[in-house]
C-alpha cells in the first residue's frame, strides 16, 4: 500500500484520534479488542510486516556454505586460523 509521508501522517492521526475516543467510552475488556484492531491497521499504514517466529535450532550443522560468511569464518575458527 503506496502512498505519500502526508497521506500517512493524516491516517494514522485519524486512528489515533479513532483510538482516544474508544478509550473514553470503552470498558477494559472491549479496549483491548479495540486497541488490537486499531493497532494492526497501524501496522498496515506502516508498511510493517510482523516478524516470523523461527524456533530454536537444536543441532548447528558444521556444513561450511559459501553464502554464509558466518559459516566460513567457523571453519577457519576449527582449522586454527
Amino acid at each position: 500500500m503506496e502512498g505519500t509521508a502526508s497521506d500517512k501522517e493524516k491516517r494514522l492521526l485519524a486512528c489515533l484520534d479513532r483510538m482516544q475516543a474508544q478509550i473514553d467510552k470503552m470498558g477494559s475488556e472491549e479496549l483491548k479488542k479495540a486497541t488490537g484492531t486499531l493497532q494492526g491497521e497501524i501496522a498496515s499504514i506502516r508498511g510493517d510486516t510482523p516478524a516470523a517466529y523461527r524456533g530454536k535450532i537444536e543441532n548447528m550443522s558444521s556444513e561450511v556454505r559459501d553464502d554464509n560468511p558466518y559459516s566460513r569464518l567457523m571453519a577457519l575458527k576449527s582449522m586454527g586460523i
